[in-house]
């Protein structure tokens, strides 16, 4: 016969339910409400004049900003969330800011569908709708639209990701290890799928 026993028979359940861990919940809620939106705003809204190392400064000034009436927190939890991840952001940013780009407008483009056409022993590209010869000038053009695309859309799943992890590592919540991984294996996707079209593309 045990000395004690749980009260409870789901404890997370009872202790989720806990008035205190309710209002320490909406606390955290309510401190980054507009965490999301900011970060937008830095990475993605204003790339073009990015700063990396400015960035990532001021925007652990905002996380800890954030945490400092907020209790039992260990706020540089939440920067190494950020810190693991920045890198990736920064390889983004530095795509978007390339010289080589023609611009962040560029990524916002719907680029024209095309095909290969076999015209005697030669192989042209034309466009599907307008059925026009391929500029070989237009092909360099359009692969780097293509990876200022893939760019933007990479930052914006590691922008939501980390605010996600943070907040995961913040509240202690049960998915944290699964977020973790996540944030993990995407960029290490994106890495593979981006050198697999490298290799096919020079086949």
């Amino acid at each position: 016969i045990p000395y004690s026993r749980l009260a409870v028979e789901d404890v997370a359940a009872s202790v989720n339910e806990n008035a205190d861990v309710k209002a320490f919940k909406a606390q955290m809620a309510n401190a980054f409400a507009d965490f999301e939106d900011e970060l937008h705003t830095r990475l993605i809204t204003n790339v073009m004049s990015v700063n990396e190392m400015k960035e990532q400064d001021e925007i652990t000034d905002d996380i800890f900003r954030r945490l400092k009436d907020i209790p039992l927190i260990d706020r540089y939890a939440a920067y190494q969330a950020l810190s693991d991840n920045w890198q990736n952001i920064v390889n983004d940013i530095e795509t978007l800011q390339s010289d080589e780009m023609d611009g962040l407008d560029a990524a916002r483009t719907v680029e024209k569908a095309t095909k290969l056409v076999k015209k005697g022993d030669e192989e042209i590209t034309e466009y599907l709708q307008e059925n026009e010869e391929f500029d070989e000038e237009e092909l360099p053009k359009a692969r780097r639209k293509s990876v200022r695309v893939l760019a933007i859309i990479g930052l914006v799943i590691m922008a939501f990701l980390i605010c996600w992890l943070i907040f995961c590592i913040i509240t202690g919540s049960q998915y944290t290890l699964a977020v973790l991984f996540v944030t993990i294996i995407i960029p290490i996707i994106l890495y593979i799928f981006l050198w697999l079209k490298k290799v096919f593309s020079r086949e």
